[in-house]
């Protein structure tokens, strides 16, 4: 699983503020070379008026990507928090598996032990769940290491359900 890569979004998020700096930076050179022009006159007032109108154009331009800029930081910052949710409860699971695996295999041992102690009566026990062998808790182990879990970063440990976990 490929996880989201927040240092890029973050680092596009400064590209969106930056140019909104420069955006308004050029609007502003626009309307001072267009104030100090020495030309005067009903086509310098229309030139005049068409760089301001241009202007503003460019300053409602900065001011979306200066929007986009701040929507993708809080995302990075959104996606960051989600993550670390998802790692943290990964590793709560992970604990609480090995914890509940060691215990399940000691029982089964005991029990798989205790089941070849009776004799033949109960000597299918380990057939009957699916483990023999001369080590059955061993093979329980190996059958539990086998389990598969959501990937780290996976959003399906936000659904995954299981008691103790959160």
């Amino acid at each position: 699983m490929l996880l989201p890569d927040t240092a890029a979004l973050r680092a596009l998020a400064t590209t969106y503020r930056d140019r909104a700096v420069d955006l308004r930076d050029e609007a502003s050179a626009l309307v001072a070379r267009a104030t100090a022009a020495p030309w005067q006159g009903r086509g310098a007032d229309a030139m005049r008026a068409a760089a301001s109108a241009a202007a503003d154009r460019m300053r409602a331009t900065a001011d979306e990507h200066a929007d986009a800029g701040a929507a993708l930081a809080q995302h990075a910052a959104q996606v960051e928090a989600t993550l670390e949710l998802i790692a943290s409860l990964r590793q709560r699971f992970l604990e609480l598996a090995a914890s509940v695996g060691a215990t399940l295999v000691d029982v089964a041992g005991d029990v798989l032990d205790a089941a070849g102690a009776v004799g033949d009566a109960v000597a299918g026990l380990g057939e009957l769940v699916g483990i023999g062998g001369d080590d059955p808790a061993a093979e329980l182990r190996d059958r539990l290491s086998r389990i598969r879990v959501p990937a780290p970063g996976d959003p399906a440990w936000l659904d995954l359900d299981v008691p103790g976990l959160r």
